[in-house]
């Protein structure tokens, strides 16, 4: 297929996240397997997304978001925010939790403004958790939060900061998604990444593997 694209106004890209929303069907096939996985981040209660690079944690989560745009928008609001951001990617402690709190109330400001609302730029979980609540009871929807890449081989620090925000925020209005990888994450003391999580791995059969290339015309 390559053989036939001009060189120069062709790109093949192997990120699902880097590609524009609008051409993400087009480029993206999921087996029935992995809409099993969709439904069950699509469904109430915290879950963790657990799989290896390029096991398709990054295009399950988009194609979760853009279901929830598609079917259910009527009783859900998704966000899909990646944490690679690079204040994340260096910062533990008071600083993590700023960051992450003001980086993911603009991301709910943004979607917030499909809904005719706004969101106010909360600094600490306290102020952030308030405002989801008193936006899912005003607009009578569930928030379904999907972080993508919250623990990864580039994370320099352990994000035990991030899993005590993500179990804080998990109500019966906020459901809190997260794609991680094995073997690389360390959950802190207050997390019991089996109690406070539902946990789904991704086979990594070859069956089982998202389509993530695709070819996008400049």
């Amino acid at each position: 297929m390559a053989d036939d694209l001009d060189a120069e106004d062709s790109s093949l890209l192997l990120a699902a996240e880097e590609c524009p929303r609008d051409q993400f069907d087009k480029y993206h096939t999921f087996t029935r397997y992995e809409r099993g996985i969709i439904q069950k981040l699509i469904a109430h209660g915290p879950v963790l997304l657990r799989g290896g690079r390029g096991s398709g944690k990054s295009a399950i989560l988009i194609e979760t978001y853009l279901e929830i745009r598609k079917n259910y928008i009527q009783s859900v609001v998704p966000v899909y925010i990646s944490l690679r951001h690079l204040p994340l990617l260096k910062s533990e402690g008071t600083a993590y939790v700023s960051n992450f709190c003001r980086i993911l109330s603009s991301e709910i400001n943004k979607e917030l403004r499909n809904y005719g609302a706004s969101f106010p730029i909360a600094r600490d979980v306290g102020p952030l958790l308030e405002a989801l609540e008193a936006n899912a009871r005003h607009l009578n929807r569930r928030f379904v939060l999907l972080f993508d890449d919250a623990a990864h081989i580039g994370r320099e620090r352990p994000l035990i900061e991030f899993f005590d925000i993500f179990r804080t925020i998990s109500t019966s209005r906020v459901s809190c998604k997260a794609a991680i990888y094995p073997g690389v994450t360390k959950f802190g003391i207050r997390f019991d990444v089996y109690n406070d999580a539902t946990v789904v791995d991704i086979s990594e059969t070859i069956e089982n593997l998202t389509l993530k290339i695709f070819l996008l015309r400049y």
